[in-house]
Order: C-alpha cells, then sequence, then structure tokens
C-alpha cells in the first residue's frame, strides 16, 4: 500500500514539474493574425507596403475639379481668353463641366500692342469686342498612364464636348461721331466738320446676334498628384462679331459688316487641381 501511494505521488510531482518547465518556455497557440504577419515583415517588406499604399492613394481621381485655361484664339482676328472651369465627375472618367469665359479682340490691334495712349489712358474704340461666354458641357477623361514605378508622374487625355453661351453681349453697341447733315447713314467726319462743329455723336445697336455656339475642348495632360498641366485645342463655330452681325444705320447702310464669319481655333494651355 505505502508503495502504491509513493509511485503516484511520484507521477504527479512529475507531471507538475513538466506543466511548470511549459509555461516558463512561454509556449503560445499559433497565431495567423494580421499583426503576427506584420511582425514578420522585414524593413524592405514593411518599406515597400508603405509605398504601394502611398501610390494607390496618388492614383485616385477625385469628384470635383477647378482650373483655369489662358489661350491664344483666331477667328477673323486674333485675340487672348481666359475661362475659370470647374467639373464634377460622377463617373470615374465621365462628369459635367463649367466654364465662365472672358474674351477680347483689342479692336483688330496687334498682340503685343498696349491699349493705352500717350496719357496711359484707353481710349473708346469702336472696333473692339468684349464677351462673356458660358461654356457648359460633358468632361471625359481617361487613366493616367504612369511614366515612373513610384507614379509619381502621369500621361492623359481629356475632351470636353459642350456649347459656348455668348451671354454678353448679344446684341453689342458702337457709338461713332459723324457729320451732322449726314441724315444718320453714317458719314465719317473730316477735319472742317471737327474745326465748324459739325459733328454728332450716334450710337447704333446690334439686332438678331447669334449667342449658341458648338464648343469642343481636347487635350494632352500631365498628371503629378492632385495637379493637371494641359496642353490643347478648342475647335468651335463662335465668333466673336456674331455679336455685330446685324448692325445698321437709320437708312439700312450696314456698319462695319463681316462678309464671312471664320470658326475659331484656340491654342491653350490649363492648370487644374482635384479636390
Amino acid at each position: 500500500m505505502k508503495k502504491i501511494i509513493l509511485v503516484v505521488s511520484l507521477c504527479l510531482n512529475f507531471a507538475l514539474q513538466g506543466m511548470a518547465q511549459g509555461v516558463s518556455k512561454g509556449y503560445q497557440p499559433l497565431n495567423d493574425s494580421t499583426t503576427s504577419v506584420k511582425d514578420s515583415l522585414t524593413f524592405e517588406q514593411r518599406v515597400e507596403q508603405i509605398e504601394r499604399m502611398k501610390r494607390k492613394i496618388d492614383d485616385k481621381l477625385l469628384r470635383y475639379e477647378a482650373g483655369i485655361t489662358g489661350g491664344l484664339r483666331s477667328d477673323n482676328e486674333d485675340y487672348y481668353m481666359v475661362e475659370i472651369s470647374a467639373a464634377y465627375y460622377p463617373l470615374k472618367y465621365a462628369g459635367v463641366a463649367l466654364g465662365l469665359e472672358w474674351d477680347d479682340n483689342r479692336g483688330g490691334k496687334p498682340l503685343m500692342q498696349s491699349l493705352k495712349d500717350a496719357n496711359g489712358y484707353e481710349e473708346y474704340d469702336p472696333d473692339r469686342v468684349i464677351a462673356i461666354n458660358v461654356n457648359p458641357g460633358l468632361a471625359f477623361r481617361t487613366p493616367t498612364l504612369w511614366m515612373n514605378k513610384r507614379h509619381s508622374w502621369g500621361l492623359m487625355l481629356r475632351c470636353n464636348p459642350g456649347l459656348c453661351l455668348s451671354v454678353l453681349p448679344i446684341n453689342d453697341k458702337v457709338t461713332f461721331y459723324e457729320m451732322k447733315d449726314a441724315q444718320g447713314v453714317g458719314h465719317p467726319t473730316t477735319m472742317p466738320d471737327n474745326l465748324y462743329h459739325n459733328v454728332t455723336e450716334r450710337t447704333v445697336r446690334n439686332h438678331g446676334g447669334k449667342w449658341c455656339f458648338w464648343r469642343v475642348k481636347s487635350s494632352v495632360t500631365l498628371r503629378s498628384g492632385d495637379v493637371f498641366l494641359s496642353l490643347g485645342w478648342i475647335a468651335s463655330n463662335y465668333n466673336i462679331e456674331y455679336c455685330r452681325n446685324n448692325i445698321y444705320y437709320t437708312k439700312g447702310k450696314r456698319y462695319n459688316g463681316i462678309d464671312k464669319y471664320k470658326h475659331s481655333g484656340t491654342l491653350f494651355a490649363s492648370i487644374t487641381g482635384q479636390f
């Protein structure tokens, strides 16, 4: 009986010692969680993982864009244009756009010639037309073709087909001087007329001006993060002189008429940001 008790006590003692030894060696159940996987990554692997996450963020195309465009336009004359625009993309590569454009034909003067006189003032020029246009349309963009592994810069294409609404002025007016006895048919004044005050001021306004035009704006875009630099071309049947297509004197003589209104082409550069 004593021998049996001794054997049982030795077995229990051995079992207790084994359990204590297992705890001291820190045996843990197998853990396949993400934390354990991350802890097993090397430094280089962690850097690469961070770079992948950063590229994924930089690659993303956001819903909203806003930018400014400047261009050189040519129709019957050559002049500058400036446009402030915004776009919304409910789809990744398709959306809608709206622009507000300012045009100034400078009265047909050369682009580098100043519009101010010797005293620094801008004199009234009856040939000068300033127009404000509203440009609604669709907006399309392609996926980015990244040019390096880090995705720091890439190329994409854009196309915005739509309308050009020349709202100000739809019908322009012109003020000029003529001989008092010209009976409103636009006789130009001469030096004797000015000397003897045989001069009167007249204003005539256009009627039935054309104001709605088609417009396609296309560009190649350099992308870096959320900034887009574009170079492109705008094709349209818009002509700034259409707001003066039906100006007539009192007796039906046409004022400053253009026989053929050319379509306009615009070479432009723009900078746009997304947010």
